[in-house]
């Protein structure tokens, strides 16, 4: 701060960081913004078909797991000793 009490610019950047790094971020984010954006207003619904997606997946690892939970407390050892 100059005598004044007013804020020099090299002062604010070192608060702040260089005007280009805030810019670059605002851009980044404005980019993925647009992005996101654009997603969500395709015809297609990619974002609720990877939603639906995800959901047949955890059913299918839940199908799974109880299948090998089941096979697991089978008994182990019984066969048949019959010709049949």
């Amino acid at each position: 701060m100059n005598v004044s009490g007013e804020a020099k610019q090299s002062d604010i950047e070192a608060i702040n960081g260089p005007d280009c790094l805030s810019a670059s971020y605002s851009e980044g984010f404005d980019n993925l913004t647009g992005s996101y954006i654009r997603l969500t207003n395709l015809p297609t619904y990619p974002l609720d078909r990877l939603s639906y997606e995800c959901t047949l997946w955890r059913q299918a690892r839940q199908t799974l797991f109880a299948l090998q939970t089941l096979d697991r407390s089978k008994p182990r050892g019984r066969t048949r000793s019959g010709p049949w």
